[in-house]
């Protein structure tokens, strides 16, 4: 899959994220931006059938459905160690694993891009580590990156730093993007979006709809 440009890839997602964080204190722009650093603003496999994993959430022993075996780095110990997965699709993770995929390769599996944004947030809200480390208590992207890396979301030393730097970067974009969805401005909350409601937000819903059923 091509990557998709910054200014398209924020138009692609943007409505549906303002529309999936809602009232939930996680910021849709941090929804975007770290979708685009895990899938390379879309080029990565995960991002498109059969896989459709957004945020590289992994498939621990909790996760009940598909996963797939993909070769992956961590930060262990000081250093990077890649783990070479099989690129297979599995029913569960009992299988892949029975299959001789390695776990720290196993990445869950969704039904869609709304399906993985969805357990996104819920895999956030589930979780109390995130909690604990403030990300529901951040006033802004940048605090809420910096206490999803203190969760332990990923394990790159400059995980936050550089999620921040993107988001830094687009930032005039998300205001392009978000002009076009509706006439909202920034408001006190922090957020470019604020809260948007209406129509106009269901124009982005209406894209990842019509995606997901094709």
């Amino acid at each position: 899959m091509a990557a998709l440009s910054p200014i398209d890839y924020i138009r692609e997602y943007y409505g549906p994220a303002i529309q999936v964080t809602n009232g939930t204190g996680l910021f849709p722009e941090v929804l975007v931006i770290q979708s685009a650093f895990e899938t390379g603003w879309g080029k990565s496999s995960h991002a498109e059938a059969p896989v459709y994993n957004l945020f590289g959430i992994k498939a621990d022993a909790s996760w009940q459905g598909r996963v797939v075996s993909s070769t992956t780095s961590e930060f262990e110990n000081g250093g990077w160690k890649s783990y070479e997965g099989t690129g297979k699709v599995y029913n569960n993770r009992a299988s892949a694993l029975q299959d001789g995929a390695h776990k720290q390769t196993l990445f869950r599996v969704y039904n869609s891009l709304a399906d993985s944004m969805r357990n996104w947030v819920k895999f956030l809200q589930e979780n109390p580590r995130y909690t604990t480390a403030g990300v529901f208590r951040a006033k802004s992207p940048a605090e809420q990156f910096a206490a999803l890396k203190a969760g332990g979301y990923a394990t790159g030393p400059k995980y936050a730093e550089i999620l921040t730097d993107i988001y830094n970067d687009n930032y005039n974009r998300f205001l392009t993007v978000l002009d076009e969805l509706s006439d909202t401005v920034q408001d006190n909350s922090g957020s470019i979006a604020g809260l948007v409601f209406g129509t106009l937000i269901l124009f982005g819903i209406a894209k990842l709809v019509t995606r997901d059923e094709n």
